[in-house]
This record gives C-alpha cells, structure tokens and sequence, in this order.
C-alpha cells in the first residue's frame, strides 16, 4: 500500500506502525486494547481514533516535514 501510494503521490498512514508504537508505550498488553485476537475493542478503537485523528490535524500537517508524519507518511 505505501509502494501505491508513492506512486499515486497520496498520502500514507501506517496505522500498524503507529499502534505498534503505542501499545509499549501504553504500559498495557495489547489484549487490552482487543475484543478478539484481530478486533479492537473500545479502547483499542479510542487509541485507532485519535492516531486518525492526529495524522488528519492541521498542526501534526504543519509540526512534520511534507513526506512525514507520526505513525505515516504524507506524499510530498
């Protein structure tokens, strides 16, 4: 997907990376954060939610360079 979207010069957010980059950060086992072994549960759905959310933020747009962005990569 990050290959398409350099080539479609979109942008890219790499949810994976940026999840797993929370949960260690977080002090919690990922099950917490499950309702199954592929499923979120609400709190893993809050934690989705507010990486989508930081990635889409004007000032997350402004703080990182064109192509960079937490937890993605914005075209650029």
């Amino acid at each position: 997907m990050e290959t398409l979207s350099r080539e479609m010069k979109t942008a890219f957010l790499d949810m994976e990376a940026a999840w797993g980059r929370y949960i260690p950060e977080s002090g919690k086992e990922l099950d917490w954060f499950k309702r199954d072994p592929v499923h979120a549960d609400e709190r893993g759905e809050q934690i989705l939610g507010r990486i989508l959310a930081e990635y889409l933020s004007p000032s997350q747009r402004a703080a990182q360079p064109a192509n960079r962005c937490q937890g993605g990569r914005r075209a650029g």
